[in-house]
């Protein structure tokens, strides 16, 4: 899609902060870089209270380029059990 502008990820409805300090590069074999990959904090920490719950995810990226390109998803997952 491009350079991301903007990338948000909300998790149950609550927008996540990113950890700027793990942003990594994916770098093809033309040494270009063709994708990231961001974390996000949700809040969250794996523990007994939170197993067997499910979470709603959504994320949406916007292209620096292109503003009006915008791709987004969203997943529920349930979190293991403990």
């Amino acid at each position: 899609m491009g350079t991301p502008k903007m990338v948000l990820v909300w998790w149950n409805n609550t927008q996540c902060s990113e950890n700027i300090n793990e942003l990594v590069n994916i770098v093809g074999a033309d040494r270009i870089v063709i994708g990231y990959y961001r974390y996000f904090h949700t809040g969250w920490y794996f523990e007994p209270e939170v197993s067997g719950r499910t979470a709603s995810v959504r994320a949406q990226a916007t292209n620096a380029m292109m503003p009006c390109n915008t791709l987004s998803t969203s997943r529920n997952f349930v979190l293991p059990i403990l």
